[in-house]
């Protein structure tokens, strides 16, 4: 499990880490499933986006070696030298042209993958006994998804989790505070948890499966 790193305090305070875990700890002791909260700042990769640069660049290209009548070698080199002065390696949309072209539908498609990826490899698809969701936000591109496994969704077939992301953007766009808004997702989750299951905490219920601490998630 990733631990606290020093760009995740860059973002939230020790206070606010403190404050989620709390809250995380209260759900889970008293409702049958996990919940981890994870940060990244990785950037969209935006295939098309660069599929369409490099088509751009290939018409420019093609447009001066016929206008200075150079050869197409020329041509072809003048492409190369272009496509990565503007896509350097790993930031295919990290400098202006590729930020123009990327749609923001593309760009968040790609933080949907991230946030499958970062489910897999934080081993929430593995809890045994206890279902498990992932509260994910993408600081780079200030998107925030959840993502439940396929238990957690047919025990609580009534949490729309569509509706749910979409009430909870709408509160990280008035607070502009990623801890706010993982604190008031919680609360939100807890909310729900009271209407489908019976209060546990008076119980045993299985031990956690995986630590409560607030994750920095980097991609592999």
């Amino acid at each position: 499990m990733p631990r606290h790193s020093n760009k995740l305090q860059k973002w939230i305070s020790k206070s606010e880490q403190e404050k989620i875990e709390s809250l995380i700890t209260s759900l889970e002791r008293r409702y049958p499933f996990e919940v981890v909260v994870a940060f990244s700042d990785s950037p969209a990769i935006v295939p098309m986006a660069a599929a369409r640069m490099i088509a751009c660049l290939a018409v420019i290209a093609d447009l001066i070696a016929e206008t200075f009548w150079l050869p197409i070698p020329a041509g072809v080199f003048g492409l190369v030298v272009l496509f990565f002065l503007f896509a350097p390696a790993g930031h295919w949309q990290g400098l202006l042209p590729f930020r123009i072209l990327s749609r923001r539908s593309e760009r968040r498609d790609s933080i949907e993958v991230q946030a499958e990826l970062c489910f897999s490899e934080l081993g929430l698809a593995r809890t045994k006994e206890r279902n498990a969701l992932l509260l994910f936000f993408n600081l780079h591109e200030r998107i925030f998804t959840i993502r439940p496994d396929r238990t957690l969704q047919n025990e609580w077939p009534q949490l729309n989790i569509e509706e749910l992301v979409t009430e909870l953007k709408t509160n990280l766009e008035k607070t502009k505070a990623p801890s706010t808004a993982a604190a008031q997702s919680i609360e939100r989750l807890l909310t729900l948890a009271q209407a489908r299951w019976p209060d546990h905490s008076e119980k045993h219920l299985t031990e956690n499966e995986l630590p409560n601490a607030v994750c920095w998630w980097m991609p592999r």
